[in-house]
C-alpha cells in the first residue's frame, strides 16, 4: 500500500490489487487457510496472490469474487461499480459481514 498526498496536505492510502484481494478476505473473518477450504484454492495459492508473488488471473478474481461478495470490478480495479438503482438514497447499500466461523 502507497499513500497519495493531496493538495490539502491529507493522505490518501492507495491500495494495490493484492491489498483488496487480502482486504476482502479478511473482512469476511476468514484466515487463509479458511479461505482456501472455501474456495478450493491452496493456502500457497492464496499467499501468493495476496503477496503479490502471483498475478491473479480470472479464476482467483471470480473465486475471491464468489467466496467474499466483493465486486470483481473493485478487487481489479479499486473503483467500486454504479449502486443499484433500487436503493432510494442513491448511494451505496452498506451491509455487515459476519464471519463464518
Amino acid at each position: 500500500m502507497t499513500m497519495q498526498e493531496l493538495a490539502s496536505g491529507d493522505l490518501v492510502p492507495e491500495w494495490t490489487v493484492q491489498d483488496r484481494m487480502r482486504k476482502a478476505r479478511e473482512i469476511r473473518g476468514l484466515t487463509q487457510m479458511e479461505f482456501a477450504d472455501e474456495t478450493g484454492l491452496s493456502r500457497a495459492t492464496i499467499r501468493r496472490v495476496e503477496s503479490g508473488e502471483k498475478v491473479a488471473g480470472r479464476k482467483e478474481f471470480n473465486l475471491w469474487r464468489m467466496a467474499t461478495g466483493v465486486s470483481r470490478e473493485w478487487l481489479e480495479t479499486g473503483v467500486a461499480p454504479t449502486p443499484r438503482p433500487n436503493n432510494p438514497q442513491g448511494g451505496a447499500k452498506n451491509v455487515q459481514l459476519h464471519s463464518s466461523a
